[in-house]
């Protein structure tokens, strides 16, 4: 193959963007670290409306019989932003115009206290629930 026919450009010259996609999943690193993965999470492709890429995460308590429920899900074009996040717990939607505030917006929604209350309610029921499992029964 001759590289002079080559007419794409180098590609170790474009650079790394991070994508909605990465900083979810980094979200999800972090709220499992500060669980110590009594709750995990997992971020899930999933079908966008038309040509839009589209994810949804998921969170699970293990020790609560395996429960998991969608609470958020994002959408955007092929250029990542904007981006619309779909706070599926408070059926909310929000437009983000750029890395800032979606960030930004997903604090806003973590630091809910509808989502601290779920968190919470799941963190007690799983630890209720390794209480009672690894206690030698009578």
């Amino acid at each position: 193959m001759n590289s002079n026919n080559n007419l794409w450009p180098v590609f170790d010259d474009i650079p790394n963007v991070v994508t909605p996609a990465h900083i979810l999943k980094e979200q999800i690193n972090f709220l499992e670290a500060g669980t110590k993965r009594i709750i995990t999470g997992e971020l899930m492709p999933t079908r966008g409306s038309s040509d839009k890429i589209a994810y949804v995460i998921r969170i699970n308590a293990p020790f609560v019989g395996n429960y998991s429920f969608s609470f958020l899900k994002i959408e955007h074009s092929i250029a990542l932003y904007p981006v619309t996040v779909y706070n599926i717990v408070e059926g909310v939607t929000y437009n983000c115009a750029n890395e800032s505030e979606f960030k930004a917006e997903l604090k806003h929604i973590f630091s809910s206290e509808r989502v601290k209350g779920i968190l919470t309610s799941l963190l007690s029921q799983s630890r209720s629930s390794t209480i009672i499992f690894d206690e030698p029964m009578e």
